[in-house]
């Protein structure tokens, strides 16, 4: 776990440097200072999102633009929730380590 991470890109980063990192997951806390928190995974067996906000929550930090437009994907999902969940983290995301979020590249093997 690591602390004060603001934006999912720079946490995706630290796992690309990581060894033994092959998913990354982020959070922003709910009110207060807003501190980012960066976890690395070396497995993906589940996700869940059970103390998650998604997107325009009072509370939450604004989204930065990167986030919105993943988000966005998912409007018309009916799989989706459409309400906000509970809980005290904000603009959660997870994934690999790569496509890069910033560029979408990959390391060449």
């Amino acid at each position: 776990h690591i602390e004060h991470i603001s934006e999912p890109s720079d946490c995706q980063a630290i796992c690309q440097n990581h060894p033994e990192c092959y998913y990354f997951s982020h959070y922003v806390e709910e009110g207060g200072e807003h501190w980012g928190h960066c976890f690395l995974h070396y497995h993906c067996d589940k996700y869940s999102d059970k103390e998650c906000h998604r997107l325009s929550r009072p509370g939450c930090p604004p989204a930065s633009p990167l986030l919105e437009s993943f988000f966005s994907q998912f409007q018309d999902d009916d799989t989706i929730d459409k309400e906000p969940r509970p809980g005290p983290h904000c603009n959660c995301i997870c994934g690999p380590e790569y496509p890069d979020m910033d560029d979408c590249s990959s390391p060449e093997l």
